[in-house]
């Protein structure tokens, strides 16, 4: 009888052990990130992805406009109509051309205009923008050395507003539907909806992958420029005012499809964000749409959904 009694609480004791070893282990799981650790890389996503979106909206808005809009004799105020075919978020703007070059020298800006419609206006996706985005181009388009200055002006998207100056620089001419584009921001700034914000500079390489429609196009964010082999990073402040850095280590693709789902984040890749002492690794998929992120920290991996509030 005493030594199944003995038995017993050997047994009990055994159980315990394990049920408190198991709980410890859910409770590290739990702990793989703090709240500031997914501020941090939501916020640095965030940020990439609005600058990109604006980046986006005006290189298409280039491949609608005809050469001869570009390159035209001087003309003041010209507006161009139904662009909204071709990209479904230039629903709530009206675009005007202003050229100040010639056919051999084409040069001049283009106003995207979300101010001029209903501020109520949303695309066909439940986005509104309010703001102008203003495109100061120079050479022919689409060669390499042409290139395209992006200012936006009291810009949002929603109820984030998005500040910076980007400037692409053509790399790769449009051979085989494939153009490539130095892509340098500064002054960067997002602010969302509690006030709160993320300063950002970078300078990336983003092949533009173009097809016959727009809503199939891909956008892949360069590892390394083959070009002129500098890297794609970036810079800046988070949410909690720590310094950040951000480099890819592998190449990072977005498809425009997946905007019909409502999934504005990239689909695969990845890349290092380092804010202070602590390291993420990002891991955007596998090339499906989702809002899904995999991060890797302290050598643990945890998923998150995307916030486009950045917290």
């Amino acid at each position: 009888m005493k030594n199944k009694s003995l038995f017993r609480m050997k047994s009990w004791a055994a159980w315990v052990v394990g049920f408190f070893v198991a709980l410890v282990s859910c409770q590290k799981d739990s702990d793989v990130l703090n709240a500031n650790d997914v501020q941090n890389v939501n916020t640095e996503a965030a940020a990439a992805t609005y600058t990109n979106e604006a980046s986006d909206i005006a290189t298409s808005t280039m491949g609608a406009i005809s050469t001869s809009q570009l390159a035209g004799a001087r003309e003041s105020g010209y507006v161009l109509r139904n662009l909204v075919n071709w990209d479904e978020r230039l629903q709530c703007a009206v675009v005007t051309i202003i050229r100040t070059g010639s056919k051999q020298n084409p040069s001049g800006s283009i106003v995207i205009n979300y101010d001029s419609l209903s501020s109520t206006c949303t695309d066909s996706h439940g986005v509104r923008r309010k703001g102008q985005i203003i495109i100061t181009y120079s050479g022919r388009r689409w060669m390499p050395g042409s290139t395209y200055n992006i200012r936006l002006v009291n810009f949002y998207r929603n109820d984030i507003h998005i500040e910076g100056n980007l400037t692409l620089t053509t790399q790769q001419a449009d051979t085989s539907q494939y153009l490539l584009f130095k892509s340098v921001l500064d002054s960067g700034k997002v602010t969302f909806g509690d006030g709160k914000f993320i300063t950002r500079e970078h300078t990336i390489t983003r092949e533009w992958v173009r097809t016959p429609s727009p809503l199939t196009d891909e956008w892949i964010t360069l590892t390394k420029n083959p070009v002129d082999n500098s890297f794609s990073q970036a810079k800046g402040t988070c949410k909690n005012g720590e310094t950040y850095t951000m480099q890819v280590t592998k190449d990072i693709v977005e498809k425009a499809s997946c905007r019909i789902n409502k999934i504005f984040i990239p689909v695969s890749g990845t890349k290092v964000i380092t804010v202070g002492n602590e390291t993420y690794t990002i891991d955007y998929g596998n090339g499906t749409c989702s809002d899904v992120i995999t991060i890797t920290i302290r050598g643990r991996l945890k998923q998150i959904n995307f916030n486009p509030e950045g917290n």
